[in-house]
């Protein structure tokens, strides 16, 4: 802006000394004319002088000179009062000439001034058109950012959340596996338990399975009768031991591949919650990227508005401006009218606008490619975030 106004003040310079320059030209040519007006009515002076003395010398001679010298300057006064018109016919010819001639570039310029004002309201109503697409396009842009943004919350919430049920899941299998992990083991000292009164019963067996010994008579028999019914009752015992031995062995079985699968199961668990935060964290880190991207644009929208607010605000002084020089050209005579300066104003005018329109075009294009890398951007995340889900759901499947 400094160089236009210094370019401004140049041409201001050039335009009052042209001025100048064309004023005393215009003297100059006025001056010369009535020197040339006054040089012929001081020769037809002169020639009237010439003949009042060429009359009386006239008087002095006989009557037949006398007649011939008053024919001769009739005709000479004739001839010259002729030549008077005619150069007064001439000056005034070429003075109406010229004056037609400044009338004629004077409807031009207004012609010209005319259009620049017309070009300029043309660009103006341009500017606030592309104003209000860039509000418009700005307004888009603010409403996709907090869609995006909103989905992104919703989206980590969801993931937060299924990441909590996962934990809860894992800590209810743990404390499952721990219990079982009892049972187990309480099972495992009644297997041992029943084992020593297994290999008790079979070490009764065989004592009483072995020969007998020399017992009196009267006790032999007592003896015999008390070991069948010992052997009776020890048979059904290790029977009895032996199927609950068969179904605990079944249960520990049974036990053994449960807490095996549990453990499968919550390994899996962790490592799909692990799977999970791996690719959580760079979501996470693109939102906030996303944060500082939407911050950094909001700013260069709200320096663009700015700058179409100066733009704005310069045109409008600038058509007040023209207003004012057309009311102040309007009020002074047609000898003050400088076809340079106008000429020079317009031209100054046409750069001007110009100008601001290459800094709208600019500030539009800008807008334009930030507008089409903001949903390209929203897609990629859409994306990584949909893939995120789809895990999520392999996972608690």
């Amino acid at each position: 802006m400094d160089a236009v106004q210094m370019a401004n003040e140049e041409l201001r310079a050039k335009l009052t000394s042209i001025q100048i320059e064309f004023q005393q030209e215009k003297s100059k040519g006025l001056l010369a004319a009535v020197g040339r007006l006054g040089e012929l009515e001081f020769g037809v002076q002169g020639m009237g002088t010439g003949n009042v003395f060429l009359v009386d010398n006239l008087f002095c001679s006989d009557e037949t000179d006398d007649f011939c010298g008053a024919y001769f300057v009739t005709d000479k006064l004739s001839f010259l009062t002729a030549l008077l018109a005619e150069a007064r016919e001439e000056a005034r010819r070429a003075f109406d000439g010229e004056r037609l001639r400044l009338q004629q570039e004077i409807l031009e310029l207004k012609a010209a001034r005319k259009q620049a004002e017309e070009a300029l309201s043309n660009c103006m109503q341009a500017d606030k058109t592309k104003a209000a697409d860039l509000r418009a396009a700005y307004q888009a842009h603010q409403d996709e950012v907090h869609r995006i943004k909103r989905e992104c919350e919703r989206d980590i919430r969801r993931l937060m959340d299924e990441i909590k049920g996962k934990d809860r899941v894992i800590l209810a299998l743990e404390k499952e596996l721990g219990v079982q992990t009892g049972q187990t083991q309480k099972l495992l000292l009644q297997k041992e338990a029943l084992d020593e009164q297994l290999v008790q019963v079979r070490e009764a067996e065989r004592y009483h399975g072995s020969p007998k010994r020399e017992l009196p008579p009267g006790i032999g028999d007592m003896a015999e009768l008390m070991g069948v019914q010992d052997q009776h009752m020890d048979e059904r015992d290790v029977r009895r031991f032996q199927l609950k031995i068969a179904e605990l062995n079944s249960v520990i079985r049974k036990l053994e591949d449960r807490n095996t699968l549990l453990a499968d199961e919550r390994n899996e668990l962790l490592k799909r919650s692990r799977e999970t935060e791996v690719q959580l964290k760079p979501l996470v880190e693109k939102n906030k990227r996303m944060n500082k991207k939407n911050e950094d644009l909001l700013q260069s929208i709200q320096r663009m508005e700015e700058k179409i607010k100066n733009l704005t605000r310069e045109n409008v002084e600038m058509k007040e401006k023209l207003s004012a020089q057309a009311s102040l050209k309007r009020h002074t005579s047609l000898n003050d009218l400088s076809l340079t300066r106008d000429e020079q104003e317009i031209e100054f005018l046409r750069l001007q606008v110009l100008e601001q329109q290459h800094v709208i075009d600019d500030l539009s294009l800008v807008c334009l490619h930030e507008h089409e890398r903001q949903p390209s951007v929203g897609r990629h995340e859409t994306q990584a975030l949909g893939m995120a889900s789809g895990l999520q759901g392999d996972a608690a499947g």
